[in-house]
């Protein structure tokens, strides 16, 4: 996967939803490239299809789960807390 610019990366979320609601089998990059106005090209050159566009929405998310865990660790308090 290359390096995705930012303001790829934030039109990539409304993908998010059309993917949880159809299944990674049932959506299609046309309808990713249509929901995102990412043009389909794009999407092939950047992150090479849907799968890719999985790869990123899952990755991002785990960055920002492994960052709040982060932060609670790092806190104040005990597990309890």
């Amino acid at each position: 996967m290359r390096k995705l610019p930012a303001k790829l990366a934030s039109k990539l979320y409304d993908a998010a939803e059309l993917i949880a609601e159809r299944g990674l089998d049932g959506t299609k990059v046309d309808d990713i490239a249509e929901v995102t106005g990412i043009p389909k090209a794009t999407i092939y050159y950047h992150l090479d299809g849907k799968n890719g566009v999985l790869e990123f929405l899952l990755g991002d998310l785990l960055d920002l789960v492994a960052g709040a865990v982060g932060v609670a660790v790092s806190g104040p308090g005990d597990a309890r807390t």
